[in-house]
């Protein structure tokens, strides 16, 4: 285990009056090959009132050599065993000290300045993915009803002390977001983005569509669950042809 050091966290020009203190987490386990480009992407950032957080999972292939380069600007990280990502999201939020908070996980990363000059609490950020192509297109909102309605990573929460509930193994950010009682929220504007890569939930499509249908059961009227089943089987089909064809790629 290495030990967690909590240190001033300063990334840029020191702390302006009038702006919120953001703090940007990152999660990792075995990230080495991506952990590096994550990292440098958050403190290029000019935000003045910005700490970084990164909770590694005891990884044991080189990334927490990485993190050490960084740690004088870092404000808090760890490595240690943790139960699946969203236990180590939680002892992220133990450490915030923000005013807001947003995860930028191992693999993601900021292009160009994406921290807004004036962020507004709570809100979402720009988000570009690759589609089923390769092609990399603006991530859409959805509505909020039918699971988590924009990328996790694109969201600017406020931090008022609210966990994650590790009972879900891959929808938990649907509802630590439906915890924090959102419905739809404006987009900050800034100069860039967030770059999303494909995730966990991505692979396991199945069990975390599961999870979705049982939060969506104990939070909305039962037409809801039924028009998310609907939607899973056309994406289900959809996948079922693109396996035919050869492509491996999910949605």
């Amino acid at each position: 285990m290495e030990e967690g050091t909590r240190n001033s966290g300063s990334l840029s020009q020191g702390p302006s009056p009038g702006k919120p203190l953001i703090s940007v987490i990152t999660v990792v386990r075995n990230g080495r090959e991506v952990i590096e480009q994550t990292i440098r992407s958050v403190l290029d950032q000019r935000y003045p009132n910005l700490e970084y957080i990164v909770i590694d999972g005891g990884s044991t292939d080189g990334t927490v050599d990485i993190i050490k380069r960084y740690a004088s600007r870092i404000a808090y990280w760890v490595s240690e065993p943790d139960n699946g990502i969203y236990d180590a999201m939680n002892k992220a939020l133990d450490h915030v000290h923000g005013d807001g908070h947003l995860f930028l996980n191992a693999g993601d990363y900021f292009v160009g300045q994406a921290i807004p000059e004036m962020p507004v609490l709570p809100c979402y950020m720009r988000v570009f993915k690759k589609n089923i192509f390769g092609s990399v297109r603006p991530y859409r909102q959805k509505n909020y009803h039918l699971g988590l309605p924009y990328c996790h990573q694109g969201i600017l929460f406020e931090t008022r002390g609210i966990r994650y509930d590790i009972s879900y193994r891959l929808a938990a950010d649907y509802n630590y977001y439906l915890d924090h009682e959102y419905a739809e929220l404006s987009f900050c504007r800034s100069s860039g983005h967030v770059y999303h890569d494909a995730g966990l939930s991505k692979q396991h499509a199945t069990i975390r569509d599961a999870e979705i249908v049982e939060i969506i059961g104990k939070r909305f009227a039962g037409c809801w669950r039924i028009l998310f089943r609907l939607i899973v089987f056309g994406k289900n089909t959809v996948r079922t042809l693109f396996r035919l064809a050869g492509i491996s790629r999910t949605i």
